[in-house]
């Protein structure tokens, strides 16, 4: 196994060296559509794990990928984890290289035009919700679609010089198709958004069972290094700890769902019995959490609404608003701006 870069381990902006070749890019604090990205290089080869929300920020990481390793100078592979635009709008700078999604991720990327275009024009607590999140700072103008060059179901292995890297389909969970890519030699996994270090888990799908296999294959790889979708870089200590919680957030959502909770009581009574996990960001998802939850226990099918999530989210970040990390204490939006 190659020597893990464990100074590089601090939650700061930019590129980090993981192991020998390999490199994350990083987005504090991981909020809304910070994510993160990974490059795995090898010789003069090189292989991109996901491109970012826009494309000044695309750029921006690229330039400095190809500064820190010759390799990088011209992206051969990118491989997206998922479909969301967090993670593929940037994509179009990558006309040319070979692009490697599952078949699930490219039946949405498809839409990325108009989902980019949805973020703009969402209106009322939506729209607040996104220019509280600092959404109005991503410049979404010029993404375009760039169709994959190929894609693959359940597994793919894609060798970049002499480094075997894992692609391995896992889901429905964050999405409906998202990707772990597991470079085995060096100890390293990419999770995309089936891991979020240091805050609330985000479900789309009503497939909990889906997280904890999840979970079960990351910490069956042991690898030394865990580069999540967002959040800090991290080690199974973390991945243990999110598996903890997709288990305690599934079994005290199945106890209020027995009881007869509404959702939105359930989601809020659940806020206030977080215990350990008190400390997690992002908390105003458990009321979407807990509402697939429900959908999954009551064998009801969920409907894909980003701006009716939106909306929700944003009714239940007032009502926890001031007792939540990383929620600001009062409502700091005031009219709308672009």
């Amino acid at each position: 196994m190659t020597a893990v870069h464990t100074q590089s381990w601090t939650f700061t902006q930019g590129l980090h060296q993981v192991a020998d070749g390999l490199y994350c890019w990083l987005q504090p604090d991981g909020g809304f559509c910070l994510s993160n990205a990974g490059l795995v290089t090898d010789g003069d080869q090189s292989l991109l794990v996901d491109t970012l929300i826009d494309l000044p920020r695309t750029r921006d990481m690229l330039a400095c990928m190809a500064a820190a390793t010759p390799a990088a100078k011209r992206i051969g592979t990118l491989v997206n984890t998922h479909s969301d635009p967090d993670h593929t709008a940037g994509n179009t700078l990558m006309n040319g290289a070979r692009i490697i999604m599952t078949d699930g991720c490219a039946n949405t990327y498809r839409h990325i035009e108009r989902m980019v275009k949805g973020i703009d024009k969402l209106t009322g607590g939506a729209r607040q919700l996104m220019t509280e999140m600092g959404a109005d700072d991503f410049q979404m103008d010029g993404v375009t679609y760039v169709p994959p060059t190929e894609t693959f179901n359940r597994a793919l292995t894609v060798m970049v010089g002499d480094k075997r890297v894992e692609l391995v389909e896992m889901g429905p969970a964050h999405t409906e198709s998202d990707v772990l890519v597991h470079v085995p030699d060096s100890g390293v996994v990419f999770t995309g958004d089936l891991m979020f270090n240091d805050c609330h888990l985000v479900m789309n799908h009503p497939h909990i069972g889906n997280w904890i296999a999840v979970c079960d294959q990351l910490l069956a790889w042991d690898a030394a290094v865990y580069v999540p979708g967002h959040g800090g870089v991290c080690g199974t200590e973390e991945v243990r700890r999110h598996r903890d919680y997709a288990l305690f957030i599934k079994d005290e959502a199945r106890r209020r769902y027995d009881a007869g909770m509404p959702v939105e009581d359930a989601a809020l009574d659940l806020f206030d019995h977080l215990g350990r996990f008190a400390h997690l960001k992002r908390a105003d998802f458990l009321a979407q959490n807990v509402g697939v939850l429900y959908a999954e226990f009551s064998g009801t099918p969920v409907v894909e609404n980003f701006a009716a999530r939106m909306e929700a989210r944003w009714a239940f970040r007032n009502k926890i608003r001031g007792r939540a990390p990383g929620i600001p204490h009062r409502c700091a939006v005031h009219g709308h701006h672009h």
